[in-house]
């Protein structure tokens, strides 16, 4: 009799034992669920983020340098036909084709030197959108390094949520084969008295 009582306290302290193992199991599978539920919500953001700037690339620089381009041109263009009406009224008031000849060497002078300056103000805008791209090639670079930690992480602990649901299942078939020796201890134990 004294040792199917023993009995009974042992299995009683393995249904204990696996009953903090159950505990510890659950705590450690919801936390494992938990960092692979915020893992992946920081890789939607990173891939929307990502998705952005590479909009705002494409559309930023073309968008900035046609409307800056539009107006200077379209500014040009108008003081371009005022300086040619003045040249041709101070032509036809001076009377010779040489007052018109000096008038229009003067003014194309004068367009040759706004076109330069207008060349040299483009090429410093060009390098400042080239400057933009590579910064904003830099962060995209970023965003696709963190993606890939991220990635391997989220990987990482999905394996180790796989460890966890093995372990636990392993866990719950030993709670019941021991729940089953207890029942036939039991049994014995009713028997034997």
């Amino acid at each position: 009799g004294a040792s199917v009582l023993g009995g009974g306290t042992d299995a009683q302290q393995n249904v204990e034992a696996l009953c903090q193992r159950f505990s510890q199991l659950f705590a450690q599978l919801h936390r494992e669920e938990g960092a692979i539920k915020d893992a992946a919500a920081e890789n939607e953001r990173l891939e929307r983020r990502l998705g952005e700037l590479r909009q705002e690339e494409e559309s930023q620089a073309d968008r900035c340098w046609i409307s800056q381009v539009d107006g200077r041109l379209g500014g040009e263009a108008m003081e371009l036909r005022r300086e040619a009406q003045l040249a041709e009224q101070r032509a036809a008031a001076g009377g010779g084709e040489y007052g018109a000849l000096a008038a229009a060497t003067e003014t194309y002078a004068r367009q040759a030197a706004r076109l330069r300056q207008r060349c040299e103000e483009e090429a410093v805008r060009e390098r400042g959108v080239a400057e933009a791209l590579r910064r904003s090639g830099n962060e995209l670079n970023e965003l696709r390094r963190k993606k890939s930690e991220l990635s391997v992480e989220l990987e990482k602990a999905e394996a180790s949520k796989e460890a966890v649901q093995e372990e636990l299942e392993a866990a719950v078939h030993e709670a019941q084969h021991t729940g089953k020796e207890c029942m036939v201890l039991e049994q014995r134990a009713r028997e034997e008295k």
